[in-house]
């Protein structure tokens, strides 16, 4: 999927070129592009993974479920939606600005759009900080619950 997109003509009859490849090489606003991508592919893909093999391993080491079912998927579902919607802003902002540049547009007006986008990001990233928080409450109620002296009265 990257390989084509990079490339410098369009691969898709009757769509314009993209020029993606200019636009991660010019730096500056084009990096916003690249690191939204690989910010994605390691949060919004191995983060999740590993948070989510950890609850089935953890699980599986105990001998018992995790404390909360719910918590689990509140952390999952936070986490990966706000690493999705934060790191795709960061993409877009970076691939529109990256062009304007290319375009020759002046940097006063490329400011005020890539200044726009920061709110937003930063919102989606306190929605999956938030995600991660309530996951690690939850692994530590998993992990404490497990250590619980139950005493027998007779």
């Amino acid at each position: 999927m990257t390989v084509p997109v990079l490339v410098s003509g369009s691969i898709i009859p009757g769509v314009p070129e993209l020029q993606m490849s200019k636009v991660i090489a010019g730096g500056g606003a084009g990096t916003w592009l690249t690191v939204g991508y690989f910010l994605f592919l390691i949060v919004g893909v191995c983060v999740v993974f590993l948070c989510g093999a950890a609850y089935c391993l953890i699980g599986q080491a105990l001998g018992h479920d995790v404390y909360s079912g719910k918590l689990a998927g509140a952390q999952l579902v936070m986490m990966e939606a706000g690493a999705l919607v934060a790191l795709g802003l960061l993409y877009y902002a970076g691939f529109v600005a990256g062009r304007m540049f290319i375009e020759k547009i002046p940097a006063e007006q490329v400011h005020p759009f890539l200044a726009n986008f920061i709110d937003p990001i930063g919102v989606f990233i306190a929605i999956g900080l938030l995600g991660a928080l309530i996951g690690g409450v939850n692994y530590v109620l998993t992990l404490t619950r497990g250590r619980q002296i139950t005493s027998t009265s007779s």
